[in-house]
């Protein structure tokens, strides 16, 4: 798959059944926004394609229910792993607040010998620091799971918007003349999807390199889920053809001018006397 600034190039690989004669292939399930201009099917020379159809099915919707069920699924795990979290962090916040002040009212009202002192600097000092350690990780967890909970709201949010989109149905009739398998690639342009770059600076110090991490962002809202595919990000434009154009020759030649009626008359005359001056 190659992804552009704007559209994408999908291909699909099958393989025809063995079986001789005229038949009609059908590709459903697909992207409801493929530019029908575009699609081109090819083989391997051992059947010929009479022809090549695109339709919208308006009928059969693209299916989303299992894929949404499992993000609804992860959308409750997440949020219940932020209450729990919550919980804990209040637990602990709770808990560091009682250290401090027992910290401060211990002590008070008898006196305490250099060894004793110690000891119970230590022990409070320790309890304090693992108390903020286990905070400040349970606020980082927090934040993970508030990340992974916003990624599936937005990808529910994308299903649940193109759950009523129709499917692109792609009928290809083809007259194969050999009774064994054959490879077929069906390759379109589809619409909504785009890709766009970002970096990544890193500076660390003056005694190492500044790293430059080049990303590239993609965007699809096709209809059809892209998993497991390998993806080639492209400046080129889509629209426009990778052919050489061909250009027209320009000839030279030499320009005349045309006279005005005074410097006719003129050239006229002159041209009388020349005349009248040879036959003298």
């Amino acid at each position: 798959m190659i992804v552009y600034q704007s559209g994408a190039q999908v291909s699909r690989k099958a393989t025809i059944a063995p079986e001789k004669g005229k038949f009609t292939l059908r590709l459903t399930k697909l992207s409801p926004y493929i530019n029908e201009n575009t699609i081109r099917v090819e083989g391997d020379g051992s059947f010929t394609i009479l022809n090549v159809q695109y339709q919208t099915d308006y009928v059969n919707s693209l299916e989303r229910s299992a894929t949404m069920q499992k993000l609804a699924d992860s959308i409750v795990f997440f949020t219940r792993k932020i209450e729990d979290t919550d919980v804990r962090i209040k637990t602990l916040t709770e808990q560091l607040e009682f250290l401090k002040v027992n910290q401060s009212v211990s002590g008070k009202n008898e006196a305490l010998d250099l060894a004793a002192f110690k000891a119970m600097s230590d022990y409070y000092g320790e309890s304090l620091r693992k108390t903020n350690t286990e905070i400040l990780a349970q606020k980082r967890n927090r934040k993970d799971f508030e990340d992974l909970l916003n990624k599936y709201n937005n990808e529910l949010n994308n299903l649940r918007n193109n759950q009523e989109l129709p499917s692109g149905i792609i009928e290809i009739t083809i007259d194969k003349q050999s009774s064994l398998k054959a490879p077929l690639t069906v390759t379109y342009l589809v619409e909504n999807a785009s890709w766009y770059v970002s970096y990544d600076i890193r500076y660390t110090g003056t005694n190492t390199p500044l790293s430059i991490a080049y990303k590239g962002n993609v965007r699809q809202q096709t209809g059809v889920d892209w998993k497991n595919v390998p993806v080639v990000l492209s400046t080129a434009q889509s629209h426009i053809s990778g052919q050489i154009p061909e250009l027209s020759p320009w000839s030279l030649s030499y320009y005349f001018p045309e006279l005005s009626y005074a410097r006719q008359g003129k050239a006229a005359s002159l041209g009388w006397l020349l005349q009248a001056l040879e036959i003298k």
